[in-house]
This record gives structure tokens, sequence and C-alpha cells, in this order.
């Protein structure tokens, strides 16, 4: 084993208990190694990146943080797979983007056509590959026979999420100029980025997958299933998560649950199509990722053009409410009035009465919001006089609001007739809200709210 040659501490008064520390050293074989460890101690995380000689880096671990991170140098001998009889003379060890010229055997994970013709790329680091903005570090490398360039960035949430995501581009440099290489500028033609997949490590105790599965009034109902050899994956081709789609991609030690086992888990932060994945070689750890799903011929990149995927986000945790907590605590930080103002909750009527809309009925309902603390309640009404259709798919169709008056009366009435409907909340400082549908009133639904907030806006939202 080597001591460590170079330490260095990149900190920023930004980071806020985040840290990116770089240290360089030798391997047994005299391969120059440099090793990116990441922390934050205060959301208990931690993830460690090996970068051997020009090779894109590996994610050799991600978890708890480290005592001494700085002993992590010598991890290049410690974890990197010995070569096994009868197989290639590099074992599979997958990077960031694993490729067929590191000797990758599983699943394509990156598939690039230039003028309809596939490339096998290999990439390799620039002479200063390295950026550390804040909580993010970033590496670029290149393809010169290709002329192909590669930016990828990895980043710890303050909640303790890691994300990556990466921007291949078409030409020899990430911010679109070119450089003098082995093909001539104007050779370069369209590159086709038909799939990107990013993933993460985990390590060999977690053998048990959990995706979640379902449909209309069952989502998210949760399978499990060991983690074997092989590759399994969760689809999502409808334009959007589906009613089958898994939020997560998870991997833990057997019968973990939601206060107790190791697990770690995978999401795309996409809202289109999308493709969650667990996958394990002979010789390999496990993998969890996943990337959003395109087709042929749906990203074409000119000379100088790029594509960016989407954040694929990683949550490690001791059980699944650490795991989700750290998602929540994103969220929420993406949206810091979440936590700076009251959470209204909201009644909705729909599954509770479809097109029955009783009087008695929805005023019970109304009431027993009222005494449950409701703040906002949402009528899906019927307004068809006895006949009710299904929506239109027609935005011209809308409701106006023809009166809005203050009023405070302790008590709740609603009116109703074949187009207009009535409501009087019960909340001292509430609104009373006269609404009447523009066109057809038998083939539309909408939804407003019983008492309306200063910051909502008073016109209705269709269903």
């Amino acid at each position: 084993m080597n001591n460590v040659v170079n330490g260095t501490d990149r900190t920023t008064a930004a980071n806020a208990g985040g840290t990116w520390r770089i240290f360089k050293g030798k391997a047994n074989d005299g391969t120059e190694s440099t090793t990116l460890y990441g922390e934050d101690r205060d959301a208990d995380i931690a993830v460690t990146l090996l970068m051997q000689g020009s090779d894109l880096p590996r994610i050799v671990q991600w978890g708890r943080p480290m005592a001494h991170p700085e002993y992590l140098v010598n991890c290049n001998d410690a974890v990197r797979p010995q070569r096994v009889s009868g197989g290639l003379d590099d074992t599979d060890w997958p990077s960031i983007i694993p490729t067929q010229a590191e000797a990758w055997t599983g699943s394509d994970r990156l598939v690039l056509r230039r003028d309809g013709v596939e490339l096998f790329c290999r990439f390799s680091t620039t002479d200063d590959p390295i950026a550390i903005n804040g909580r993010r570090v970033a590496i670029t490398a290149i393809d010169e026979v290709q002329g192909l360039a590669l930016l990828w960035e990895c980043e710890i949430t303050q909640s303790g999420l890691l994300r990556q995501r990466a921007r291949p581009s078409n030409g020899r440099s990430t911010d679109g100029s070119e450089s003098d290489g082995s093909r001539a500028e104007n050779e370069l033609g369209t590159l086709s980025v038909d799939k990107i997949e990013l993933a993460y490590p985990v390590p060999e105790e977690a053998s048990e997958i959990l995706s979640t599965t379902g449909y209309h009034l069952r989502e998210r109902s949760p399978q499990r299933q060991p983690f074997n050899i092989g590759r399994v994956e969760r689809l999502s081709m409808v334009g959007r998560p589906d009613f089958d789609a898994s939020l997560l991609m998870t991997a833990g030690v057997p019968g973990f649950g939601f206060s107790h086992g190791e697990a770690y888990s995978a999401h795309v932060g996409w809202s289109g199509n999308s493709v969650l994945s667990a996958e394990r070689t002979t010789y390999t750890q496990g993998l969890i990722g996943g990337a959003e799903q395109l087709v042929g011929g749906e990203m074409q990149l000119g000379q100088g053009e790029s594509y960016t995927t989407p954040w694929v986000y990683g949550s490690y945790g001791e059980g699944l409410n650490e795991v989700a907590s750290r998602f929540h605590g994103f969220v929420r930080s993406m949206h810091p009035l979440f936590a700076k103002k009251p959470r209204p909750v909201i009644l909705n009527t729909w599954e509770a009465v479809y097109f029955d809309h009783s009087f008695d009925t929805l005023k019970a309902l109304a009431d027993k919001a009222r005494d449950s603390g409701v703040w906002n309640s949402s009528i899906t009404p019927a307004a068809s006089g006895g006949r009710p259709r299904m929506p239109l798919a027609n935005p011209g169709l809308m409701s106006q609001v023809t009166s809005v008056t203050r009023f405070g009366s302790p008590l709740w009435s609603m009116k109703s007739n074949a187009n207009r409907l009535t409501v009087f909340a019960s909340l001292p400082g509430t609104t009373r809200i006269t609404l009447r549908c523009a066109g057809s009133a038998s083939t539309v639904m909408y939804r407003w709210p019983l008492r309306l907030v200063p910051s909502m806006p008073i016109a209705p939202t269709p269903v």
C-alpha cells in the first residue's frame, strides 16, 4: 500500500457542511490514482469516487462518513476486481458510464450513433478534469477518435441525497467549441443519443430488491424479489409515471423495512418516459439506477450540440424511513415556503360521491371537514341537472366567477340548480363564490375551493 501523496480539503462557505476532498497516490502496479471523497456529516452521508489513470471515475463507496478518508487513496488496490480464469484481461468493474472498452459485459448503458452507425466509445479524462463548486463535483472527458466530449456531475444535497447527471456533446469540447484532433471538424455528422443510463453500486449484502407496481385505485403496491444475477427493469412508457410506475428501485439487506436494515434507492428525476433498473453480473456488485427512455431518432445532436440527462438520485439509509426523509428534505428545500406557512388540509369529495351530488351528503361531508380542521374543500359538481357526463378536454369550456363576497356565517348552506352552484363556507372570513359554466354545462366538471386563501387565484381549476 502507498501513503497519501496529496490530500486537499475543498470546502466553501456555501457548502453548509458539505465537503469534497482530493487524495492522490499510486497503485501497486504504478498506476496514478485520484480519489475524491465527498461527505456531509450533518446529513450523515458520504461518497467516494476513484479515478484510475485517465479512466472515468468509479463510485467505490456510498454510505456513512468515514473516520479516516485519507486511507481511501489505497482503495484502487483494495476494491479492483482480480482477473479470473476464462475471462477477459480486465474483469467487470463498472465506471459511471460503463462501456465495452472497459470490459463491461452487462446491458448497454451508453448507446450513441453517428449517421446511423453505433459508436463504441472510450472516454479519457482531460488534463485537468476535476472542478468543484460547492457541493457539486464535475468531471470532463473526451473521446478523440469518435469526436465526443462528456461532462459528468455528482452532487451531495443538504438532505443527504446523491444525484448525478451526464452531458455528452457532439464535438471534443463540453462547451461546444472544437479542438484539433484525429478527425476534421467537417467530418463530424449528426449524433443520435439513444440511451445514457446512470447507476449507483450497492454492496453484496444488498441482496433483496423492492419496487412498486399497481393499477388505478391500487397504486404503489410493493413487490420484493431476490437481487439475482441478471437485470430487472421497470419501464414507464405512457409519457408520465403511470399507476404501475415504481417511484424507487431499492436494494437492501434481506427483510429490510421502514426502520431497520440498510437500504439503497435510486430515482429518475424525470416526468416523462423512464426506466429504473437493478443489475448484477457474475463478477460485479449490484447496480441500481435509471434513465430517460429515449426512442430512436428522438435526440439528434448537430455539431457542437449537447444533451443533458435528467438527474438520477440515490438515497441511502437505515430503513426506508431514512431513505424517504432525504427525498422529503430535498423537496422542501426546493420550496422553502412549505416550512414557513401553514399546510392546509384539502378535502376532495370526488371518491366520496362521484356524480351523486346530494345536498345532504355534501353538507354532511362539509360538516365533518369543518370539525376535523380541514381548511379547503374541493367539490366536483355534475352541473347537468340529472344526467352527469364525463368532462371534455376543451380549454374553451371554462367557468367564470360571477360574484365574490365576504361571508362570515357560522353555518354551511349550499344551493344548486342545473348549471349553477353557490357555496357558503362556515369559517369566519371565508368567501362566497358563485360559479356559472360557460358552454355546455352537461359536459364539464369543475373543482374550486370552498375557502380561498390570499395566495390562491379566484378562478376555478377545471378537472
